[in-house]
């Protein structure tokens, strides 16, 4: 256990002095999420009960995909069938 959080503070030093990975990873989700609460709650006045939840996890995931290597996802994502 002690390796796993001395791995995942590690990554998040290197995250945080990566400028690209910063802004892609953290701040890019944040703004979604700022931005789509805002028009959310203001269209659906009783839509802030539920949307807290719903936008972490959209923010979340999206910052997690979007800071997968682009090996990951030519491994994952493309068809590995032979022909």
């Amino acid at each position: 256990m002690g390796a796993f959080i001395y791995g995942v503070s590690l990554q998040w030093k290197l995250d945080i002095r990566s400028k690209t990975l910063l802004i892609t990873c953290y701040i890019v989700p944040l703004l979604f999420f700022g931005i789509m609460g805002g028009i959310f709650t203001s269209v659906i006045p009783g839509a802030g009960d539920t949307l807290i939840q719903s936008m972490t996890v959209f923010g979340v995931t999206m910052g997690a995909l979007i800071g997968l290597p682009p090996s990951l996802v030519e491994i994952y994502g493309s068809d590995n069938k032979k022909v």
